[in-house]
């Protein structure tokens, strides 16, 4: 008998009841609670499922019934399952999430990647009564990832000094990451040190450890930068930076033998693919990931047919217009980790975007989650010294270099004649041709790499909720970083000697 009551001011009243014949409550399943295995090996997972009376053939329709908010799921016998957080729905969750096939329901068994383990130990801790059985190397990796901070990885001697806390725990992320065999995102705000978390990662696997060099691709004015970085905190680490043309980038790649880390650009990347190719790194990283968010580019295609053991992606910006993007270093991570493109977009980013589905989001943060290391500066800013001071160096390209290179010479007979004023008018062009050689050649159709490595860092600031000071003593370099920050969406207001009060 089931009774119903409403409560007015106070006071329930009696609606009414409900009975319910012996037959049809002969009909309502009620399971012991399913139990699971869970063991890993060889780098792979094996999940073994035993869900008593309940058909496991039946979990995905289970889902079903739980997404539809649905008190009772109906079987296909016609007995009915109260939905009230057994452990067979968190079961179906997972089977749902993890895209198992009634073959493998119907097997009980299924090995899967071992990027998985994390993911499936939250969603069946969830489950109420769930009976989970933990091998000693499952409950050891995902214990590594609980007491990251905690961890016996300790940063190079070198650096040990050097690393604040948060870099320190962001240091051995990366190493329990290395461990499980796990790709992850570094993706902690801009002027938070993710180049020196990364450095310090590096100097742990000196080729002399792992018999291979590792790769880093970041943006062509970041190359120079990563040179200095290294030579300032890691000087006993090997570096070879690929520049120049393309004979002498060829010439450098096959004579190397003992640099511990190569840096290149996502460009250069793709016009020496074949050589690369040929080779084998130990770990890859792409700094400034967001430059192969499109996974239709070329550059994403090249980043992902490098073949290393190890993957790693700083950026500080990992979704900047659509969530395809973060399936995109993902799959450069771990490929097939957020399923197939296609899949994704079905099963997450359609509903987190369009329909606004909060248990979609959901899913996905706790598919993310483990992989995705992200601190902003109000949550260290303690540890944070009053001011940082970084140098970047931006490589001129063939034709700037070319220009500079014929302005040197004529200054170099302007010096011959000692005229100072002649000299500091040689000296200011000099300048200008390095910020920008359209200050100096009207006709000039080439690139201009001091103003687009500017335009980049300003956009990337931006990115983050920054806003960003701009110093030059040109007034027409102002006026072209003006006209390019505008055409990213970028406002400005630009403060100069006609600037009325």
């Amino acid at each position: 008998v089931y009774t119903f009551l409403s409560e007015t001011l106070g006071q329930f009243q009696k609606l009414g009841e409900v009975y319910v014949s012996d037959r049809l409550q002969s009909r309502q399943l009620r399971p012991a609670p399913p139990s699971v295995g869970l063991s890993v090996s060889g780098g792979m997972l094996r999940l073994t499922m035993d869900t008593g009376e309940f058909p496991p053939e039946e979990l995905e329709g289970l889902y079903r019934s739980m997404l539809h908010r649905r008190r009772y799921h109906k079987l296909a016998d016609g007995r009915f399952l109260a939905l009230d957080g057994s452990g067979c729905e968190a079961l179906a969750e997972a089977v749902h999430m993890l895209q198992l096939s009634p073959q493998d329901l119907a097997k009980g068994e299924v090995d899967l990647p071992a990027f998985r383990a994390l993911y499936l130990d939250g969603v069946l801790r969830q489950g109420d009564g769930l009976q989970v059985n933990r091998d000693s190397r499952f409950r050891a990796m995902v214990r590594s990832f609980k007491t990251v901070e905690e961890s016996d990885y300790m940063p190079p001697a070198t650096l040990a000094g050097v690393l604040r806390p948060y870099q320190r725990t962001g240091f051995r992320w990366l190493k329990t990451l290395e461990s499980c065999g796990f790709g992850g995102i570094l993706a902690d705000e801009m002027g938070l040190g993710k180049t020196l978390q990364m450095i310090a990662f590096l100097a742990t696997v000196p080729r002399s450890a792992t018999g291979l060099p590792s790769l880093i691709v970041c943006p062509a004015s970041l190359v120079l930068n990563w040179g200095d970085e290294f030579a300032r905190f890691a000087p006993e680490h090997r570096v070879l930076l690929l520049l120049g043309n393309a004979r002498e980038r060829a010439k450098a790649m096959e004579e190397d033998q003992d640099s511990d880390v190569w840096v290149t650009s996502y460009d250069l990347l793709k016009r020496d693919l074949d050589w690369y190719r040929q080779r084998e790194f130990y770990c890859c990283t792409l700094d400034e990931g967001q430059f192969v968010k499109n996974q239709a580019s070329k550059a994403s295609a090249a980043v992902k047919s490098i073949a290393c053991r190890q993957r790693f992606v700083l950026t500080g910006t990992p979704v900047e217009n659509r969530l395809s993007e973060l399936w995109n270093l993902f799959d450069f991570l771990m490929p097939g980790y957020l399923y197939s493109h296609n899949r994704f977009v079905e099963k997450l980013e359609r509903p987190i975007i369009q329909s606004e589905d909060g248990q979609a989001r959901e899913q996905l943060a706790k598919l993310v989650r483990p992989f995705l290391l992200r601190r902003l500066k109000q949550d260290v800013l303690k540890e944070l010294p009053p001011k940082m001071e970084h140098v970047r160096r931006i490589a001129l390209s063939d034709g700037e270099r070319k220009l500079y290179q014929a302005a040197v010479a004529a200054a170099q007979g302007v010096f011959a004649q000692g005229e100072k004023l002649a000299m500091l008018a040689a000296l200011t062009r000099l300048r200008q041709i390095c910020c920008d050689p359209d200050l100096c050649f009207e006709n000039y159709q080439g690139q201009a790499s001091k103003l687009e490595a500017c335009v980049e860092l300003c956009t990337g600031m931006a990115e983050n909720g920054r806003r960003i000071l701009v110093f030059s003593q040109f007034t027409s370099m102002l006026s072209r970083l003006r006209t390019r920050l505008e055409a990213v969406g970028l406002t400005c207001f630009t403060l100069e000697g006609s600037t009325p009060k």
